[in-house]
């Protein structure tokens, strides 16, 4: 056998060893990997992609640091925007994940019914709003505040005696590029929208969390309606 045909035939072992490694890789992951359910809020504003088509970004509590269980005040002052945090959750609700606390480093060992997602710190600015109304003395009162997107009904009946203010703020949060944008396909979109409108405090979306901390969408339920990623 000449040296060329000896080269082939190791090329052609090699090719057949890297192919045949691929599925045996993914039955890992998937094996290794925890399913899990996140409260999640959606965006009112609709958003597009040249190839993927429209999404809406998804928010989540587990964004807030506040909103963790052993909040560590010092962490904020230990990250910097753009460093990667690690949230640790546990299943504090039956079948609903929540936030436990917040690592620089991706724990290891964790105990059953806990998993880690990397995410990224940032600061986040958001705008507030208040309807605000003059007292008989003249000075001013609010009526209702409220944060983030305001809708149509929010700005309403304004007259020499009432007025709406509004200020940014930055506040620390948690990003999780991965699960952040849900692609809305074309049959669904108009439903999708009806019910995010009619339901907008009961959305809730289902994540694969695999090792590392790498986070994918497979699901959103609002209400009793499921989406499927």
């Amino acid at each position: 056998m000449s040296g060329r045909t000896v080269w082939f035939a190791l090329a052609l072992v090699v090719q057949g060893a890297l192919l045949a490694a691929v599925p045996w890789d993914r039955e890992a992951d998937e094996s290794s990997a925890q399913t899990i359910w996140l409260k999640a809020k959606a965006g009112g504003d609709r958003h597009r992609d040249v190839l993927r088509g429209e999404y809406i970004n998804l928010t989540y509590d587990i964004s807030d640091p506040a909103k963790f269980a052993e909040v560590k005040p010092a962490i904020g002052a230990e990250l910097r925007r753009g460093e990667t945090a690690y949230a640790v959750l546990q299943e504090m609700q039956p079948g609903l994940w929540t936030g436990l606390r917040i690592e620089r480093e991706l724990p290891s060992d964790l105990p059953d019914g806990q998993a880690a997602i990397k995410g990224e710190w940032s600061d986040r600015g958001e705008q507030i709003k208040a309807y605000l109304h003059r007292e008989a003395d003249g000075t001013w009162a609010a009526d209702s505040i409220i944060t983030g997107e305001m809708d149509g009904s929010f700005d309403h009946d304004r007259g020499r005696d009432k007025a709406l203010a509004s200020a940014w703020v930055s506040r620390q949060a948690i990003s999780y590029r991965d699960i952040a944008s849900y692609f809305v396909p074309q049959s669904e979109r108009r439903r999708t929208e009806e019910d995010l409108l009619a339901h907008p405090d009961e959305v809730v979306v289902q994540v694969r969390v695999g090792e590392g901390g790498s986070a994918s969408l497979l699901q959103m339920r609002i209400q009793d309606r499921v989406y499927d990623f």
